[in-house]
């Protein structure tokens, strides 16, 4: 699920804000013609675009690291998951911030079982991609919230 970024797109939030935009807008989309596939997995990637511009805020604001740095961690932790798991929790839990990551986890894990569901062997429904809207919107809200401010759900 992990997209690699462009490299004109390394170190740069304004690279991930619009790789926000765009997924999202994409999964509207596809959850408006009923390609509910493609609609989790334009979710999930939302979501972590979500992620890095948090991680990238929170890397370059509280602990001062460069960004090629940044980046190196963003690659490393290899998707949405990973980078939670391995970077924005621990930062969190370091900063006495761990209760406050319990929902978004919850929702992280709730939207990587939906998209890892892909398999053209498992159909997938309405209430699945609607499920992984509501948790990928979530995610933005907590980890992008200027920049999913004036996006809405499509129901």
């Amino acid at each position: 699920m992990h997209e690699r970024q462009h490299p004109l797109c390394a170190a740069n939030t304004a690279c991930d804000r619009e790789l926000l935009r765009a997924h999202w807008n994409t999964t509207l989309r596809q959850f408006e013609r009923r390609d509910w596939a493609a609609c989790i997995a334009r979710a999930a990637q939302a979501a972590e675009a979500a992620a890095n511009i948090h991680l990238r805020r929170l890397a370059r604001g509280k602990f001062a690291l460069p960004a090629p740095f940044v980046d190196a961690l963003i690659a490393a932790a290899d998707g949405l998951e990973g980078v939670f798991r391995r970077v924005i929790r621990p930062a969190a839990e370091r900063r006495g911030a761990r209760c406050d990551m319990i929902h978004v986890q919850k929702r992280i894990e709730s939207l990587s079982a939906l998209a890892a569901g892909l398999a053209p062997a498992r159909g997938v429904n309405r209430a699945d991609a609607r499920s992984a809207v509501e948790s990928s919107f979530a995610i933005m809200r907590a980890f992008a919230p200027r920049e999913s401010a004036r996006l809405a759900l499509p129901f």
